[in-house]
């Protein structure tokens, strides 16, 4: 069989794409395309971070890494840090030197979110528990700062599994909650909360929304 030039390149060229696809397909196989799920982690798009506890640094205080408006935690029981944190919703390239672990028993975890000045905000973060720690966490928020309420959330229930797991919960289509220096979360503890021992871990937790 002759071969020319022109056919040697043409053979080349198929070649390449045929190399190009097969290694495209891999890779898109091997790639995890996060849900769109409300308890899916919810790419920002345009939303700007207002709220951020990495905690890798913490001492007597639950102070933010960032924020805008005074984000604040109140813990409803003992907390300490834990080695090593989570890589899920990790924000400006930072670390996942520890997490917060808030021990058994345990009540709440009540997140002040100041969202003045912004809309349309979603609600993310990393959670684990230890084979005791608490199974369920019951997300409700207030919008007068007083009255916590789930009204519009399609599912406040989450399952905690002694996995890290990202979860997003979004906000976008309550009114009451934009540019409202009230707003804040409440995450009861629930199912094996009373224990003596045992601990749920929360790392990366982050608000996100769009500048009003």
């Amino acid at each position: 069989m002759i071969f020319s030039h022109k056919n040697i390149g043409l053979r080349f060229i198929v070649t390449f794409i045929l190399f190009f696809l097969i290694l495209f397909s891999a890779c898109v196989k091997d790639r995890v395309e996060p849900p769109t799920a409300q308890f899916g982690i919810i790419p920002p798009g345009n939303k700007l971070l207002i709220h951020y506890w990495n905690f890798n640094t913490i001492d007597t205080t639950l102070a933010p890494t960032f924020t805008e408006g005074g984000g604040e935690i109140l813990v409803g029981g003992t907390f300490d840090d834990v080695t090593p944190g989570t890589f899920l919703n990790v924000r400006n390239a930072n670390d996942s030197a520890s997490a917060l672990r808030i021990r058994n028993p345990s009540t709440t975890m009540i997140l002040s979110l100041p969202t003045t000045g912004y809309k349309e905000a979603v609600f993310s973060f990393a959670v684990m528990r230890t084979s005791s720690g608490a199974q369920s966490n019951i997300i409700s928020y207030t919008v007068d700062g007083v009255n916590y309420i789930s009204a519009g959330l399609q599912n406040n229930l989450i399952t905690v599994t002694e996995i890290w797991t990202a979860y997003s919960i979004d906000f976008s289509a309550l009114e009451g909650v934009n540019n409202n220096s009230n707003f804040a979360i409440k995450i009861t503890f629930d199912l094996g909360n009373t224990a003596a021992t045992g601990n749920d871990r929360y790392d990366n937790i982050t608000l996100d929304a769009l500048p009003i």
